[in-house]
């Protein structure tokens, strides 16, 4: 992962952000559990601005 840190961190920060819903997180579920890769670039997503219910089932599927 180290050599694609920055790219991680640009896919959380941009597309993930970008289309961060219920219906994503839906789609997320079958993946579970992520893999360090994913969970990385998720967990660069900025989801403050977000409806608490989906900060929570986000923090929630990043924590499995």
């Amino acid at each position: 992962m180290p050599d694609h840190e920055e790219a991680l961190g640009q896919l959380g920060a941009g597309p993930l952000e970008d289309m961060m819903s219920d219906e994503l997180l839906d789609h997320l579920q079958h993946w579970l559990p992520f893999t360090p890769a994913m969970r990385y670039a998720l967990g660069q997503v900025r989801i403050s601005a977000e409806h608490p219910a989906l900060q929570r089932r986000l923090e929630a599927m990043l924590s499995r």
